[in-house]
């Protein structure tokens, strides 16, 4: 299998999927304007990025997620804009392209210490992150967890939630493909700031844990610009 095919297609649960997991998100600055289709406004600037980084446990399924996108609105809807996102368990790939038309890869997450995670796309490596501990949290809140996607030409909205304790944490970036839009201030051994090697230290992150997660039935908005 070539690092972007898909795998064969496999039978996925019905929503909604309520699973409890962990949850890191943080926002980071591009080197460049983040294209955003015509049907859909850019929120905080076109120069935003969030990504998120999920370990699902418990619940309908159990896998591991990476994903990276802006945040956008569609009237009064508002979600990230998931373009590039990997996980590592089949029935979430056709899940998430099936039901909400989220274009799910595979990927393989390999951990250490529980801080550290690389993840690979067949011999790419797409990310590595060190997650730094938070020393707090606060109460259990809901939070929501909204997302656009795109089945055929027409647009999706995921309107997911969780109830989670966040907390303020931190995140660095050890390494950062070229696959995925470059970042602005990075440094290391790719001058560019868009390679594999790039990375942001010590970047501002909320941690969700334990996390409650409820992802139900998409809506179609109409057609995607």
């Amino acid at each position: 299998m070539t690092d972007d095919a898909l795998p064969p297609e496999v039978a996925y649960p019905s929503p909604p999927w309520r699973m409890t997991g962990r949850l890191w998100m943080a926002f980071v600055r591009t080197a460049a304007d983040v294209a955003v289709p015509a049907d859909l406004a850019p929120v905080g600037g076109r120069r935003r990025l969030a990504v998120a980084l999920v370990r699902y446990e418990a619940g309908t399924l159990r896998y591991d997620e990476f994903a990276v996108g802006p945040l956008v609105r569609r009237g009064a809807r508002v979600g990230v804009l998931t373009e590039h996102i990997w996980v590592d368990d089949p029935a979430s790939l056709w899940g998430g392209r099936r039901l909400w038309g989220i274009p799910k890869l595979m990927a393989r997450f390999d951990w250490h210490d529980n801080d550290r995670v690389s993840v690979h796309s067949g011999h790419d490596l797409i990310a590595e992150l060190v997650l730094r501990p938070a020393r707090w949290r606060l109460p259990p809140m809901p939070i929501p967890a909204a997302g656009f996607g795109q089945i055929d030409d027409q647009r999706t909205y995921l309107r997911g939630r969780c109830v989670a304790r966040p907390a303020p944490a931190r995140v660095d970036i050890m390494g950062w493909s070229d696959r995925l839009p470059a970042l602005a201030g990075t440094a290391g051994p790719a001058s560019s700031g868009a390679g594999p090697t790039s990375s942001v230290a010590g970047l501002p992150a909320m941690e969700l844990a334990p996390c409650r997660f409820a992802f139900p039935h998409g809506r179609v908005l109409g057609k995607a610009g």
